[in-house]
């Protein structure tokens, strides 16, 4: 996503979706213009939210990832929620 230069930070709940039951699990990343500056620890179904806050810096592009982590991508349904850019 393009950023405008007006926000200082993203902020987001990281969670696998309750529908996966205790299934799932994902790493979450996000990128500023190309580099990775947040990592998640493996987040699993039966887990609950994991708040993050980044500072964008003067960032232009902000690149939102989800990969799978212990069982391929079975029942890998993500969440970023509340996800906000913050002024």
């Amino acid at each position: 996503y393009q950023l405008d230069g007006e926000y200082k930070r993203f902020e987001a709940d990281l969670a696998v979706d309750a529908g996966a039951r205790l299934g799932g699990s994902v790493t979450y990343h996000v990128e500023l213009d190309g580099t990775e500056v947040y990592k998640s620890p493996v987040i699993r179904g039966s887990e609950k939210p994991v708040s993050i806050s980044v500072p964008l810096g003067k960032a232009k592009q902000i690149s939102l990832i989800v990969d799978f982590a212990d069982r391929a991508d079975e029942l890998d349904h993500a969440n970023w929620l509340n996800a906000r850019l913050v002024k």
